[in-house]
């Protein structure tokens, strides 16, 4: 498996606006596979969740999501990458332009819920499914995002990526506000 390849069966596995839907999909496609080619998929799948352990993605993912935790981060990038390229390449280059981007995100209670839960571990099961054996571990992170850190603070999510905050943020001002 390549990397043209690679995109082409994330694009084929539906919207990430349906988890359940596009996690089904996945697991789909990847059964189908040999075995080596799903340790190639997560080989490549898990290089594109380090390249986008950024800062300043990880600030996208806050304001969209009204906070992100380190696993809310993961599956957000996960979202990211289930979007596909066109969408993963622009998020990598310029994580505000996510704004103008996702127009369909799903509403869950007072959260927006732009997260795939378990893409990243699906070929992980299917491997282990096929083979029996378990896939050589790969840290989707390394030690710290890359870029400049902020902190939860207006200001500083404002000032990582504006017209995010301009598109989101004022949906939970309220958070930053004092009582």
């Amino acid at each position: 498996m390549n990397e043209a390849s690679f995109w082409q069966l994330i694009e084929s596995t539906g919207s990430p606006n349906d988890p359940a839907e596009k996690e089904d999909a996945l697991r789909r496609l990847l059964m189908a596979l040999p075995a080596e080619d799903v340790a190639d998929f997560n080989r490549i799948y898990q290089d594109k969740m380090r390249r986008a352990y950024t800062w300043p993605l990880w600030a996208a993912g806050f304001i969209i999501g009204r906070g992100c935790s380190d696993d809310g981060f993961t599956e957000f990038r996960n979202y990211v990458i289930g979007h596909g390229r066109s969408l993963y390449d622009a998020a990598i280059a310029s994580p505000d332009d996510l704004a103008e981007r996702l127009v369909e995100i799903r509403r869950e209670g007072p959260s927006l819920m732009p997260f795939l839960p378990s893409f990243d571990l699906i070929p992980a099961e299917v491997y282990e499914e096929q083979t029996g054996d378990d896939l050589p571990f790969e840290s989707s992170d390394t030690l710290t995002p890359s870029g400049t850190p902020w902190k939860e603070s207006k200001s500083d999510l404002e000032r990582t990526c504006p017209r995010l905050w301009k598109r989101f943020g004022g949906e939970w001002i309220r958070v930053f506000e004092k009582p």
